[in-house]
Parts: C-alpha cells; structure tokens; sequence
C-alpha cells in the first residue's frame, strides 16, 4: 500500500511532466515501456534469487531501500536525464522486492484461498494508489504544489512501507515443505510444464494489447484539455475500481474456473479500449478509465493466481520471474507501437490497436480452453 501510494503520485503526472520538458508521445511512450520493462527484467533475476537462496525478506527490503532513494532523486533532479534516472531507480527496486513479495504470499496462502490472498494483497496495493492520487490532487489543487513538490512528498509513505517491511514482516524460508535449491539449471523451466507455458502464451498477445497508465492523463489532457491539478483523479478513479474488483474476483475465483474471470477481464480490457477509441468528451474518457481498472483487478490477479496454481511451490520464484521477462519484452513493443501510433494518427487509434491485440489474446484463451483443462495441479 505505502509503496503503491508513492508510485501513483510520480506514475500520475510524470507523463505530462515530461511532456512540458519538450519530449514527444513517442518518446514518452518509449521511456514508460523502458521503466516497465526494467522492472520485469529486474523480476527476473529476484525471483530466481528467491528460490536458490530461499530468502524472500532480504530482497524484499533491498528493493525497498531503491524505493526510498527515488522520490528525492525525481525531485531533486535539474534535468530530464536525472528524472529518467530517478523513475528507474523506482522501477529497479519494484522489480527486486515485488516477486519475493509474491512468492512469499503463494508460500504462506492456505492453497483454497490463493485467489482471495492475492485480491487482497492487490487491493492494499491500490487502495495506497487511490490514496496517492487523492494526495497528489489535494496538493496540486489546494496547496499549488509543483511537480517537483509532489515528487519529494511521494517519499514519505515509502519511508513508512520500509520500516513496516524491516519490523513486521516474517521469511517462509523455516517452512520445511520447500525444498532448498542450490543453483538454476535449465531442466527448471521444463519442469514448470504446459499449463504454464500455456498461460504464458496468453500473456503474450495479452500484454502486447496493455497500454500503461500514464497515457490516460497525457490523453486527458492533450484532447480534452483536462488541469493539470486534476490529472491525479484520473488514477484515483482507475484504482478505485481496480481495488472493487482485485478481491471479490479472487474469492469467486477460488470457487469456480479461474480462467473463465481471465476470459472476461480480457473482454472488459476491450470494451475499455473501444471506450477510449470514441470518446468524444470526458464522460467517455472516464468511463474508458473505470472499465481500465475493472480489467486489471480482475485478469491481473488471476494470472498471478493461474501461475501459482500450476507450478510447483519451490518454482514459485522463477516462474513469477519468467512471466515478468515475458512481460518486459512486451510491454517495450506495445507501448512504443502505442506512441508511435498515438504521435501519428492520435491517442484514439493507439487504444483502437491495443482492442484488437486483446480480441486475439481472447481467442487464445477460448482455444486453450476448449481444448485443456488446466486446474490447480500442486
């Protein structure tokens, strides 16, 4: 939550910040794609560490601790090269400690309540983004701070995630049903299987169809000419329904087929995109938000849920780190495509292609379930 809450406040308006440095959508929508993909890389390396090493606290905080330096060094920075080099700093410490985080929730979750654990851990997660952006709106709006400003305040609720992390939260590796690994040997990935590679096929054209969360307050802004000060509503919104639909989606989904709720997150992730493709004014826009965060909750916490599912628990670790790399190879393509296409023809036509990459990561998913079962194996 703390640590969601600080990404929001930068994520909200970094956009639109770099946007006054002079850059172009295209630009843009290359450094947001490259700060994710840092991230997924880093997930990598942290979730095969978290196995061999059977430690997840120790990560955990080391990321932490990039978390902590990042806010100042954003704002403190006197050039655009220091504000990239800060908001990578944020994305090098998301990527060390959020797969140890996710790997230590599917160590210590009770297996029938996998899916409401991690809807729970999702809603902390942005219930901290709602308060981020109520922050960043209340300060912006009410108190006239600068983008600089909300960058330095969004270092105080890291500051407190760290020592909650550093007093209260306890390892899993004394748990004795996980077996220590010594190294990393390739016949690791084929033991994850092909549920899992499966899913992973899924998560391909899935991510490639994913747009990040800092276009909608550049697109707000650009064509609807929404205030500067209002722009982190935008991810308030979006988190609120986000956090509605993490948990009750995870407590359904442990009752029935998981992939059935991936299937319809895919078809909100849709109509989201076939929202933001007409709006023709900022009733549309919002409701293309609201449809955004309903997507996320639901098919975000169900892949997390799926991969856990189908792999086995001392894998936890690297296969969290193997969807993570897949994901950071294409979230670079989508949203360079994304800026490209937005810089060229406009915001309207980049959200019409990523509709199109979601309707076929749809049909994958029906093929894959018309055609194999797959169901929580270990």
């Amino acid at each position: 939550m703390c640590s969601s809450a600080s990404y929001i406040m930068i994520l909200g308006i970094f956009g639109v910040y770099l946007k006054t440095l002079g850059h172009t959508q295209v630009s843009i929508g290359f450094l947001e794609g490259l700060f994710e993909a840092i991230s997924f890389c880093v997930k990598l390396c942290s979730g095969l560490l978290s196995d061999i090493l059977r430690t997840r606290k120790g990560l955990i905080v080391i990321g932490y601790a990039f978390l902590f330096i990042s806010p100042p060094t954003v704002a403190l920075s006197t050039s655009t090269l220091g504000a990239v080099f800060g908001r990578a700093l944020n994305r090098i410490g998301n990527g060390i400690w959020s797969v140890p985080r996710d790997a230590l929730v599917g160590d210590i979750a009770p297996k029938k309540m996998r899916g409401q654990c991690f809807g729970l851990k999702r809603s902390m997660g942005t219930i901290g983004c709602i308060l981020g952006g109520v922050i960043a709106f209340v300060a912006m709006h009410y108190f006239h701070f600068g983008f600089k400003a909300i960058f330095a305040l969004a270092g105080i609720s890291v500051a407190i995630g760290l020592a909650i992390v550093i007093v209260s939260v306890q390892d899993s590796n004394s748990d004795p049903a996980i077996e220590k690994r010594q190294k990393f040997k390739l016949s690791d990935l084929r033991d994850l299987g092909w549920d899992y590679a499966l899913i992973m096929c899924i998560a391909v054209v899935f991510w490639l169809s994913r747009i990040e969360e800092g276009f909608m307050p550049l697109y707000a802004h650009l064509h609807f000419n929404l205030p500067y000060s209002h722009i982190p509503l935008i991810m308030t919104v979006y988190n609120i329904t986000y956090t509605l639909s993490s948990y009750p989606i995870g407590v359904l989904a442990d009752r029935t087929n998981r992939m059935v709720f991936l299937g319809i997150g895919i078809v909100i992730l849709i109509l989201a995109d076939f929202s933001f493709f007409m709006a023709t004014s900022l009733v549309h826009f919002w409701l293309g938000v609201i449809l955004w965060g309903a997507q996320m909750g639901i098919a975000m916490n169900t892949f997390t849920t799926l991969i856990v599912d189908v792999t086995p628990k001392k894998l936890h670790g690297t296969a969290f780190g193997c969807y993570y790399i897949i994901c950071a190879v294409c979230v670079i393509i989508s949203n360079s495509a994304a800026g490209y296409v937005a810089e060229t023809w406009g915001n309207h036509y980049a959200y019409l292609a990523s509709g199109c990459a979601a309707s076929l990561s749809l049909i994958i998913l029906m093929l894959v379930m018309k055609y194999r079962k797959i169901s929580a194996t270990y």
